[in-house]
């Protein structure tokens, strides 16, 4: 899958939550999204000058830009999880681990503890996106990958 095909697909599939998403298919589509974020701010910065890159939400052509891709980039994120046969709420594992890590941290006094929580939460996360796609189908179907086989190729 490349590039422009990862593109369609996550489009078409714009808040698709079920089935998986191979490597290709994620990683190729936040490509996308980091070009579009970039015209999106160059946009801005030409069109409204540049205080909007000053604003912590960017300007307006940025901020509708990451109200389009939000559900499309949150969605082939779970697919993208399921690919790895993980449920959709580890999507959520970076978060948790932040504010556990906070509540733990900021009661003994310990900020060391807080950030190598959240960087093991976030390298764990990480990993996961990088990981191979299961082999084979999965609770959340088969892998993208496979290819069904046809008898009437070797007849």
């Amino acid at each position: 899958m490349g590039f422009i095909e990862a593109t369609k697909t996550c489009f078409s599939k714009y808040a698709t939550f079920s089935g998986r998403a191979p490597r290709a298919e994620y990683w190729w589509f936040w490509v996308f999204l980091i070009l579009l974020a970039l015209v999106a701010g160059a946009l801005d910065y030409f069109i409204f000058g540049p205080q909007t890159l000053d604003s912590d939400n960017g300007g307006p052509i940025a901020i509708i830009t990451n109200l389009a891709t939000f559900l499309p980039s949150l969605a082939v994120t779970v697919r993208r999880l399921h690919d790895t046969n993980k449920p959709w709420y580890y999507i959520l594992m970076p978060v948790a681990a932040a504010i556990a890590a906070f509540g733990i941290g900021g009661a003994i006094g310990a900020g060391w503890l807080i950030g190598i929580i959240v960087i093991a939460a976030v390298l764990l996360f990480l990993y996961w996106m990088i990981k191979a796609s299961d082999p084979g189908a999965n609770n959340w179907g088969p892998n993208p990958y496979d290819q069904p086989f046809d008898e009437e190729v070797f007849s």
